[in-house]
């Protein structure tokens, strides 16, 4: 609180009543020179009444002012707002609230409210963690809510869910872009270790390629990749989606 100069105050008196009036938070004198008081009271959602006297001329003269206090709902911190999700994980991160006695989560598909991936109490928890999100680029919306002082509260968030063909497709192209003249030239088992890979005969056939042809389609998080042997005879084989990353799978 930041006051005018009173011009002509002997001295004067300061008090706060926070909760609707129901309780005294201060009752101070202030000294002449002062214009200016902070506190911190808590974020309720009530009434706060400030009152200040002024002593001049042996009368007091007072100002009354009425604030509302901001409510301290719960709201989340992580995944920020509007994020594209990297994985079907989504671990939700949020700010309990001081006064929020319970709290509720809703994640869905079908807007605000929607509880086709997830709905459940989360009273006392800060974070959530959920699997199996789709994988489709579609939305994820998730609605919080936090019970202060018996009344519901809400906090809104969306997120774009992982796309993962278009993941893959272009995964597929950077990678074979980035390890056609490398990967010609692999020779060694410590190399060839860094792949990460399901099947070993994979690391087998990658000493004996010559070079990628294409990727010849994309289906069921699968894409099969089509190279030439150092023979001249043709390879088929797989990357896929284990969940969380994209990976050398078999040979066709």
């Amino acid at each position: 609180m930041v006051f005018s100069k009173a011009e002509g105050a002997e001295k004067r008196l300061l008090k706060v009543y926070y909760a609707n009036h129901s309780k005294q938070a201060l009752s101070t004198w202030l000294t002449r020179d002062r214009d200016r008081y902070l506190m911190i009271l808590p974020k309720d959602g009530k009434y706060v009444d400030v009152e200040l006297y002024s002593y001049i001329g042996d009368k007091y003269f007072v100002k009354k002012y009425r604030f509302k206090q901001s409510v301290d709902i719960s709201y989340i911190v992580y995944p920020a707002q509007g994020s594209r999700l990297t994985s079907n994980i989504l671990t939700l991160k949020w700010h309990k609230g001081a006064n929020a006695t319970e709290q509720y989560l809703y994640v869905g598909t079908n807007g605000y409210g929607s509880s086709d991936i997830y709905s459940g109490w989360v009273n006392g928890k800060t974070s959530k963690t959920l699997y199996d999100l789709p994988r489709n680029g579609e939305y994820i919306f998730v609605t919080l809510l936090s019970k202060i002082d018996g009344k519901w509260h809400y906090s809104y968030f969306r997120y774009r869910a992982t796309d993962v063909v278009e993941l893959a497709k272009g995964f597929v192209v950077a990678y074979l872009a980035s390890y056609t003249s490398k990967l010609r030239t692999i020779t060694t088992q410590r190399e060839l270790d860094k792949l990460k890979t399901k099947d070993n005969t994979v690391k087998t056939y990658f000493r004996r390629i010559k070079r990628y042809t294409k990727l010849l389609y994309f289906h069921d998080y699968k894409a099969l990749v089509v190279a030439t042997m150092s023979d001249g005879k043709e390879l088929n084989f797989y990357f896929s989606w284990d969940g969380n990353r994209w990976i050398l799978d078999g040979v066709l």
